[in-house]
This record gives C-alpha cells, structure tokens and sequence, in this order.
C-alpha cells in the first residue's frame, strides 16, 4: 500500500471530452503523443457540443473537458486561448458586404444546433437587429464549403482553419461582430494521477492556437 501511494504515475481511464470545434486533426495528432507519454491511461474521448459536454461533466460522466464558450464569468480552469471565427462568402459577393444593413436579408448555412459558434453568431446579429436566417443546417464542413461556394449562403468557421478554404470563397470583413469563443477547461477535483494528462492536452492544445495565431 505504502509502495502504491508513493507512485505517482498516471494511470487509469480518463474520460475526455472535446468541443466539436475542437475536434479536428490537430487534437488527432496530439492524442497520438498522449499514448506514447502516458501508457498506463485508457482514454475514452467523447466529442459533442459544449453545452452537451458541460452538462455531462457537471454530472460526472466526464473526468475532463474542453469547450468553447463566450462566457467569460464561470468557475473553473480556463485557458487564455481564443478562437476567432470568421464570416465567408463567395469571392464575387465578399466585397458588397460590410455594414450590419447588408447582412439584414441574407441567409446563411451553419451547423445544427446548439453548435456553439452559431449560437455566438445569432447572439451578436441579434445585438444589431439582426435576424438569423438559416437555408441549411449541415454537421459536414465539406458541404458547408460547397454550400457557400454555390452561392446558397453565407458560412461561418475557425479563422485557423481559413488557409483551407478554396480560392472562390473569401473572408467578409465585419469588425462590428464580435465572433470571438474562448477555450475553457473543465477539471474535475478527484484527478489525482491524471491530472498531468490533462495538464498535458490543455498545454499543447493551447501551444497549437498560438503556432496558428502567428501564421
């Protein structure tokens, strides 16, 4: 008993959520390392919306979780990363829209909800008297894409994810929204081992939004 309490190696099952605009390649490669730092953890990770995650963790079915959120005022580990979204169109109709007027009667594909940027989205169109008219609610970003490209809508993604775009779909300048989430993570007070592990995803995850920010 004396020889287990002295050994601090984290092991066990960790049950990790990640926010749907989380969850991309990059999270991909980082739990590749995780396997390889820590293997004595089980991860079961668990993707969804934020609230969807919030809800679990605060009922403890999750040991930690990374969400996206606009509330800044709630307890818990919160890291000091950002993720900007920006407004796309395609590139012949980008140039006509600027002020909160021409968006007044336009129409828009997003993800279902309660997709967390749509739910950001909705909010600062709302601050401007702005109705939220959805022509397509579509969970695959290809289609998104597509989707905006034919001309059907106006879009919303990650501005790290803005390089991958293609060339007929540009970003709309629209300063008077702030479409701006914040990255929190939820830890649960009972880690105990597994807190490095955690500690761990929520650094390179952060290292991640700053290598992006600068490029």
């Amino acid at each position: 008993m004396r020889r287990l309490a002295k050994d601090t190696t984290p092991r066990g099952v960790l049950r990790l959520g990640m926010a749907n605009g989380l969850a991309d390649d990059r999270v991909a490669v980082l739990i590749g390392d995780l396997k390889g730092r820590f293997p004595k953890v089980t991860l079961r990770l668990m993707t969804g919306w934020s609230d969807e995650l919030r809800q679990k963790f605060d009922r403890g079915l999750l040991d930690a979780a990374f969400i996206l959120t606009s509330q800044h005022d709630r307890a818990g580990g919160v890291a000091d990363e950002q993720e900007p979204l920006v407004i796309i169109a395609p590139r012949s109709r980008a140039a006509d829209l600027h002020a909160p007027m021409d968006f007044a009667r336009q129409s828009w594909i997003l993800s279902p909800e309660p997709c967390d940027a749509r739910g950001r989205l909705a909010e600062q169109l709302m601050r401007h008297g702005i109705p939220l008219t959805v022509a397509a609610e579509v969970q695959d970003a290809r289609l998104q894409l597509g989707l905006v490209e034919q001309g059907i809508g106006l879009g919303l993604m990650p501005r790290r994810l803005l390089s991958q775009v293609p060339a007929e779909i540009s970003e709309i300048n629209a300063p008077w929204l702030d479409l701006t989430l914040r990255l929190e993570v939820e830890r649960s007070p009972f880690l105990n081992s597994l807190a490095p592990v955690v500690e761990f995803i929520a650094v390179h995850l952060s290292a991640q939004y700053r290598a992006s920010s600068v490029t």
